[in-house]
């Protein structure tokens, strides 16, 4: 990733880890650092909201303290590469890692934003102000990623460390379908950028335009604040939707699991 490019790659993985030591996510869970690696444990059950970052060309012993780290926790896990050239080293595979998914990462400058986005028809956008909201959004969320019944409890208590009351870093919204919940999305001031999170529609609203439209709030929030980038994560099925609200693929994630 040459010059401006590898920069704009560095502004995602900069938010990401600012996400996880300041959105309140880490209330159940735990972030370890050192200079190779930087592991987050959720708590939870879900590989991909327990990741370790790894800084540097992995070796034996790094992938045996990450190891360490999560069965200590008794989470499953997975292990992010930025795409920079040792990614794609077939020492990997000797070293027992499953290359599992490629995750774009995405930068988007909100100076190129005209329009105040508008809702769909039907929908109105309500933010998350109170316990009751809370409940709204952990409801969305949890829908919206079609998650088991069965962690239903030990996620709506980890949403619940990013209430906005307790890390005002956070605003967190809902799109509403008269009385009920159907989709969410936060935004995550960073030192330098926002980064737009948990972006879900529940299955049966989606195709409506509605997690673009929570998208294109958010970010306007961050223009409004004078924030100049937004940055994401996007999934390989969501990259087109993200490009078409001003987004530029800036690299990747290559997730392992192990």
């Amino acid at each position: 990733m040459p010059g401006c490019r590898k920069d704009e790659f560095l502004r995602v993985v900069r938010n990401l880890f600012e996400y996880a030591n300041g959105s309140g996510i880490n209330g159940e869970g735990e972030v370890r650092e050192d200079a190779r690696k930087i592991c987050f444990c959720s708590s939870l059950d879900i590989p991909s909201l327990n990741l370790a970052y790894l800084k540097a060309r992995p070796d034996k012993d790094d992938l045996l303290s990450i190891e360490l780290f999560f069965r200590e926790r008794g989470n499953p896990y997975t292990i992010w590469i930025p795409e920079n050239g040792f990614s794609s080293s077939p020492e990997l595979v000797d070293l027992g890692l499953n290359h599992t998914m490629s995750l774009p990462a995405m930068v988007a400058d909100l100076r190129e934003m005209k329009a105040n986005p508008r809702p769909p028809a039907g929908y109105r956008l309500k933010s998350v102000n109170d316990e009751s909201d809370m409940i709204a959004f952990a409801n969305a969320a949890f829908n919206g990623f079609e998650l088991p019944d069965d962690i239903y409890e030990k996620f709506s208590s980890f949403i619940w460390h990013m209430d906005p009351s307790q890390h005002p870093c956070n605003d967190l919204i809902i799109a509403m379908k008269g009385d009920e919940p159907v989709a969410s999305g936060l935004m995550f001031r960073g030192g330098e950028d926002i980064g737009i999170y948990w972006i879900s529609v529940v299955p049966d609203q989606r195709y409506r335009g509605l997690g673009a439209w929570l998208a294109q709030e958010l970010m306007w929030h961050g223009k409004d604040e004078g924030y100049r980038h937004a940055v994401l994560q996007s999934s390989p099925a969501a990259a087109n939707l993200y490009r078409r609200l001003g987004f530029r693929e800036v690299g990747n994630f290559q997730v392992y699991s192990h």
